[in-house]
């Protein structure tokens, strides 16, 4: 039997010798940014997104390098440093207990904080399981399923590599066939809708579709692309690993069958942290990569055989919600929208500019691409940085020539104008 945790420490004489792992949260960056928040002039988060002195108490709770100004945290997002301090502190303590912590409380407290995940989700905690990103999750998926040769899988060509990359094993290994479409990325939502419709065959059983395209940060409509495929039978495996806590949404507002995010990028948990969630009746559709004959079909524990792992950071997870929590995903999102727009407006003008990503509220939010016509996409994000110290990254994929800039809230509209400056002054050059 598992001991819980007071019980254990009771036991030990251990109560007064460590903080819980709940008290961590408690720190005074947390209050200070509660105290910021009763502060705001108005209830709206749309209104809250330009208020300076609230943001200012947020960034404050991030220690980031001042070498350079960091505007490509859509790999992933700087931890809070109440989540590293957690994360060390869980770390010390799990090595202070060694086996003893991994037999006898690991799986209570790993629960636990699943638990919580999956109800800030809106899921049941039944169909959610913690792992390190979004390519472990959906690899789970994909490479899990029962499919046999002759089956279709419809996928767009601005999917992920990794993601791609599974399928096309499949492909190779079992005679599946892949339909890569090219999404008309200028239009708006009902035109890719279409796009998905139009080539769905009576052989189609899967589609892989982000929630927000990696490459370019534009927002596709899953919700409708998951109603479409439903009428045809056909399940759909979602690719969020950009859009939690980036954009207000619960899981069951997606209509999906399998989803995967990856928790370090938009909420700022520890690196390598994140979770897969499957429909509770499409678990025993899916087979474990690694082998376990100990649960049942349809338990999603099935998928959580992979060995000893380093559960200190999946234990931070709970921090970096409480963290996340305490600002709110409606407020986060209006604020990243509003810091893409603070840059975007200000570099409109610039000569032979262009934009890859829309710039309406329902298709885009933090992350932008762009380009300046007849430059290499490289060229500019090495300038960028080589001259102004600012971080980005350039793409040439499927499609897209540019450099995405990622803001996210621990970014200043001050980091924001060097960026502006950066791109006026290579437009010059």
């Amino acid at each position: 039997m598992t001991l819980s945790r007071k019980k254990f420490n009771r036991q030990l004489g251990l109560i007064a010798a460590a903080p819980s792992f709940a008290d961590l949260a408690q720190t005074d960056i947390i209050e200070e940014i509660h105290k910021a928040s009763t502060k705001l002039s108005s209830p709206d988060p749309v209104a809250n997104a330009a208020d300076e002195n609230f943001w200012q108490t947020v960034q404050k709770a991030y220690n980031q390098s001042s070498d350079f100004v960091n505007l490509e945290n859509g790999y992933y997002l700087p931890s809070p440093t109440v989540v590293t301090d957690a994360l060390i502190e869980k770390t010390k303590e799990i090595n202070s207990l060694t086996s003893f912590y991994m037999r006898k409380r690991m799986i209570d407290e790993r629960y636990a904080v699943r638990k919580k995940v999956a109800a800030f989700s809106g899921v049941p905690v039944e169909e959610l399981l913690l792992m390190r990103n979004t390519t472990e999750a959906l690899d789970t998926v994909i490479l899990g399923l029962n499919i046999k040769p002759g089956d279709e899988i419809l996928l767009a060509t601005t999917e992920y590599p990794n993601m791609v990359a599974s399928w096309d094993m499949r492909s190779k290994r079992f005679g599946i066939t892949l339909k890569k479409i090219v999404l008309p990325l200028a239009a708006g939502n009902e035109e890719i809708v279409k796009a998905y419709e139009k080539n769905i065959t009576a052989n189609t059983k899967y589609i892989l579709i982000s929630h927000i395209m990696n490459v370019n940060g534009q927002i596709l409509p899953v919700k409708r692309v998951s109603d479409l495929a439903r009428k045809h039978g056909i399940e759909v495996i979602c690719d969020a690993s950009h859009s939690f806590v980036h954009v207000d949404y619960k899981l069951p507002d997606l209509n999906v069958d399998y989803f995967g995010t990856s928790l370090h990028k938009w909420m700022g948990a520890p690196l390598g942290s994140g979770f897969l969630q499957i429909k509770k009746e499409k678990i025993k559709n899916v087979w474990p990569l690694f082998g376990d004959n100990q649960r049942a079909d349809d338990d999603i524990e099935k998928f959580e055989t992979i060995g000893t792992a380093p559960w200190g950071i999946y234990l931070a997870i709970e921090d970096a919600l409480n963290f996340h929590q305490t600002i709110g995903t409606k407020r986060k999102e209006e604020r990243l929208r509003y810091l893409k727009n603070y840059w975007v407006d200000k570099v409109r003008d610039v000569p032979n500019i262009i934009f890859n990503t829309p710039f309406n509220a329902e298709q885009s939010c933090a992350i932008t691409n762009f380009t300046i016509q007849g430059k290499d996409p490289r060229q500019i994000a090495d300038y960028l940085f080589e001259k102004h110290k600012v971080f980005t990254v350039a793409y040439d994929r499927a499609g897209i020539q540019g450099v995405r800039v990622t803001p996210n809230i621990h970014n200043s509209v001050q980091d924001l104008d060097r960026l502006v400056n950066a791109i006026k002054s290579f437009s010059r050059s």
